[in-house]
């Protein structure tokens, strides 16, 4: 079976997860090399189908191969960074091939859950917290892949945040993680990401500390929208501007450098939150 689904299909999250589930069949069977033949097939079909999307701010002669995004771009459905989305999809076919299938098969499951919840919240502005830190558990454990393991990374969630309820900016955190990771996290072989999440009456507190890149001067302040952090705060905007702070600060622990960052967000629920 070869992916010939028409286009405007390819970004519903069912035909992703069939479309993902039939590698994952060919893994399971040591099936490698078609595994990873298919698995190419629909890299190449999902850039294909990027491309008229990517263009359209762009100028003519310039093709999706040929960009070196920085940033996300919103791929019709797909809400994030397409070199992560690439990048992914080559290590996953990496391991297929060296004949790792345990490592590949769920890698593959990560890969097609964090695609598929991207796509079901694509006409929301806010998800639960729950699963904003599923979803960026998931995100988290494909980079390490990636980049050879070369950073821990804890989430710590109070036991007085309700997370199920609480509701927060899609990606939101996953944002922040790959914030971290660009700056430096992934080039150390003994990086750090911690992310700790509290409740404070009516206000939710999110901090996320890193190592592997020192701010340019010693910081302590409120961020400005033009200081690196331009994504997290367009994830922002569905909130607000009076009822939410970003502030962060420069680290500094023994020979590593890197940053704190505090979020704080107002606590919004499902349901009420006693």
């Amino acid at each position: 079976m070869r992916f010939t689904h028409f286009f405007s299909r390819f970004f519903d999250p069912k035909f992703i997860e069939q479309s993902l589930k039939l590698v994952q069949t060919l893994i399971l069977e040591d099936k490698h090399e078609l595994a990873a033949r298919e698995l190419t097939g629909f890299s190449q079909m999902l850039r294909r189908a990027l491309e008229p999307i990517a263009d359209l701010d762009r100028p003519s002669n310039i093709h999706y191969s040929n960009i070196d995004s920085e940033g996300p771009i919103n791929l019709g459905s797909l809400d994030i960074n397409p070199n992560f989305v690439f990048n992914s999809i080559s290590v996953i076919q990496s391991l297929i091939l060296a004949g790792n299938s345990s490592q590949a098969s769920s890698n593959l499951r990560k890969f097609s859950a964090l695609i598929q919840d991207i796509l079901k919240n694509t006409d929301k502005d806010m998800v639960s917290l729950s699963s904003e830190i599923a979803l960026t558990e998931n995100y988290i454990a494909l980079q390490l892949v990636r980049f050879g393991n070369s950073f821990k990374h804890f989430i710590e969630l109070s036991p007085a945040v309700k997370s199920n309820a609480a509701l927060v900016p899609k990606q939101i955190l996953q944002a922040l993680v790959e914030h971290c990771i660009e700056q430096g996290t992934r080039k150390l072989n003994n990086g750090m990401i911690h992310v700790g999440i509290q409740q404070q009456e009516r206000t939710l507190l999110c901090s996320v500390s890193y190592n592997g890149k020192s701010l340019q001067e010693p910081m302590n302040t409120d961020v400005g929208e033009n200081e690196g952090l331009s994504e997290i705060f367009r994830r922002l905007q569905v909130i607000d501007r009076d009822d939410w702070a970003l502030r962060r600060e420069s680290l500094r622990e023994e020979e590593l450098f890197g940053e704190n960052i505090f979020l704080q967000l107002p606590l919004v629920s499902k349901n009420p939150i006693n």
